[in-house]
């Protein structure tokens, strides 16, 4: 079934800051779409507590951005919505450190005005249903694990519409062009949620680069630190499993 006509999202934020003082070019994030919301205050802040940082981050799917850093594409710190892709960056010598971030919650929605649960899914009324692309969207991978589980997969098969990442799922949910689809609890707003059980969880994990310069290093823990994590949960994130991670304390 062909998908909703949308522009792929692989949306590129070049904050308007000049060259660091340290002398390195531009240190540049590459981050999940589920991130979108949450990363660029963070850079923001980052930029007011570095006067003369600059930094530029790229958004979309953690597939296409994990090949994207394994076609040497020069980035710095790597921002994924599951380990899977870090875990492949880490065999193949590319990371230099590597710790979890936060947590997020798949669920199903509809447009703002409907409503839908799994049942709903194999009626008539709900004749197409968007995920991610399971090979390069973490999102879809998890929707479709989870509907495999549940035994609904070969029965949803032909209604499913597959985007590049979170972000494209909900601009369709949103605009009424699929009858139901699955993001993160994150990606929301505007739209009518239904958890699912138990419930499908990932984990996002940070990474610093091999090769990085030496203020991707101050900037990987900045967004680790107390307030970046305080402004995670305010976005709706959940804090990883486990004891926090320590990282120095950046400046606030």
């Amino acid at each position: 079934m062909e998908a909703p006509v949308r522009a792929s999202l692989l949306l590129v934020l070049a904050l308007p800051w000049p060259v660091g003082c340290h002398g390195d070019a531009s240190v540049r994030v590459a981050a999940a779409a589920s991130l979108e919301d949450w990363l660029p205050g963070a850079l923001r802040a980052y930029a007011e507590a570095h006067p003369g940082a600059r930094v530029e981050a790229t958004f979309g799917g953690s597939g296409a951005l994990e090949r994207q850093i394994e076609g040497d594409a020069p980035v710095a710190i790597f921002l994924s919505a599951s380990p899977r892709e870090l875990d492949r960056l880490a065999a193949e010598g590319r990371v230099a450190r590597q710790l979890p971030l936060a947590e997020n919650e798949l669920v199903l929605v509809a447009p703002k005005e409907g409503a839908a649960s799994l049942a709903d899914l194999t009626t008539p009324r709900v004749r197409r249903i968007a995920i991610g692309q399971p090979e390069t969207v973490p999102a879809g991978r998890l929707a479709r694990q989870f509907l495999e589980r549940l035994g609904l997969w070969k029965a949803l098969e032909p209604k499913l519409v597959f985007a590049e990442d979170v972000v494209e799922v909900r601009a369709w949910v949103a605009r009424g062009e699929v009858e139901a689809g699955f993001v993160y609890r994150t990606e929301t707003a505007g739209l009518s949620p239904t958890s699912l059980p138990g419930p499908p969880r990932t984990e996002l994990v940070a990474a610093l680069l091999r090769g990085a310069p030496a203020s991707a290093g101050e900037l990987f823990e900045f967004l680790l630190a107390d307030r970046s994590r305080s402004q995670l949960r305010a976005a709706g994130f959940a804090p990883p499993p486990g004891p926090p991670p320590l990282v120095a304390h950046a400046t606030p």
